[in-house]
């Protein structure tokens, strides 16, 4: 049988973590094919430690090549790596470095990466930006950023992609009804897989990460609006991706969500249709991005010859004063302890006991016995 190589180049927001964690924990199962998934950087589910490598400097770190000789020794059927950090990365160094450490692998190798419509990732990016204290202004002002650094604007960087991958490099659109069973690792396990049978096993209901209500997003803004001067940067992105996670497992489904407005809707709808289209006529033959645009026209439109009443979380406080010294109390409190050790708890919130979703803690007396026998093997190996 032929040995392949698939990369999965994101992009993020695009369920990159939850088809991590199915490869890395062994949830998929080909008949009478090797499939390798690569786990060489410790607790990391993911690959995107090879970026160091693709956009460092000369004598930096060298996780790349740390991953491609584990790739080359083992001779797997079909090997898949994951990294949606490579999303900002110039494809031609990519290539170069497959081609150099994996001479056969690395021309052969097919890429493929996932592209949610422009609204959507639009909103998610604002949101992801919040939970991890990389962004402190409203939506509007993120909205007039993101044009000037081009940053949603996708028809450019996937035709780079397409001009060095050829035939090889492969888009699909984050739409449901287009995805393989409605779902992203399942569509990216047939594209993968070319069509060959698999199976999985049950993986944890994900909650939605990019869903938390107005009242959630705000609760983890104070928190970085608190951490705002932490050093180094990444305590401040460990401790709000956690506070998110906590969100998520116990969060309000009912709660208003963090939404467009309809002058937004519009706005995006018009700095974006052009893009929309060109993405459209080079990648897909039904025109998911445009008509997801043309979907939100629509809605926008609706919503400003409707005479509804506005939507209360553009007219009501998040909180109440009460509920706001009380946030603010427990953001003091975080942060002071924060400061205390910021690369102890970096390092606290990024290790595999708080990966995403929590594993299930032992149950019964023998669960907890077979978990110290297992952590007493794995000290034996350290």
């Amino acid at each position: 049988m032929d040995k392949s190589l698939v990369i999965h180049v994101g992009d993020h927001t695009t369920g990159s973590g939850r088809l991590q964690r199915c490869l890395a924990g062994g949830h998929v199962e080909v008949p009478g094919l090797d499939l390798f998934y690569p786990q060489v950087f410790g607790a990391d589910l993911h690959h995107n430690r090879l970026v160091q490598e693709l956009t460092g400097k000369p004598g930096g770190p060298k996780p790349l090549s740390k991953l491609m000789r584990a790739v080359a020794d083992r001779h797997a059927d079909l090997t898949v790596l994951s990294a949606e950090a490579l999303e900002f990365v110039d494809p031609a160094k990519l290539r170069d470095a497959l081609e150099a450490h994996l001479p056969k692998l690395g021309k052969e190798a097919r890429i493929i990466a996932y592209v949610r419509p422009h609204a959507e990732r639009f909103v998610i990016g604002y949101e992801q930006q919040i939970r991890l204290g990389l962004l402190f202004e409203d939506m509007d002002a993120f909205f007039d950023r993101s044009l000037r650094d081009r940053r949603f604007f996708y028809q450019a960087r996937f035709q780079r992609w397409s001009e060095i991958f050829g035939d090889r490099f492969i888009l699909r659109p984050l739409v449901t009804e287009v995805l393989e069973n409605g779902d992203m690792v399942s569509d990216f396990l047939s594209v993968a897989l070319q069509g060959q049978n698999y199976g999985t096993d049950a993986l944890p209901e994900d909650p939605e990460r990019h869903r938390l209500s107005l009242r959630e997003v705000e609760t983890i803004a104070r928190l970085q609006r608190r951490l705002r001067g932490l050093q180094p940067r990444v305590a401040a992105q460990a401790i709000g991706g956690h506070a998110s996670r906590l969100m998520s497992e116990m969060h309000d489904p009912e709660g208003p969500k963090l939404e467009l407005s309809p002058a937004q809707k519009l706005a995006i709808t018009e700095a974006y249709a052009e893009d929309a289209e060109a993405v459209d006529a080079a990648f897909f033959e039904q025109g998911p991005l445009s008509h997801a645009l043309k979907t939100l026209e629509a809605e926008a439109r609706a919503a400003l010859d409707s005479e509804e009443e506005p939507d209360r979380s553009e007219t009501e406080p998040t909180f109440s004063t009460k509920e706001e010294r009380l946030l603010d109390a427990w953001a003091e409190l975080a942060g002071e302890i924060a400061e205390a050790a910021p690369k102890a708890w970096a390092g606290h919130f990024a290790s595999a006991a708080f990966c995403f979703p929590r594993p299930v803690p032992p149950q019964t007396p023998e669960e907890m016995e077979l978990m110290r026998e297992q952590e007493l093997e794995a000290a034996k190996t350290r």
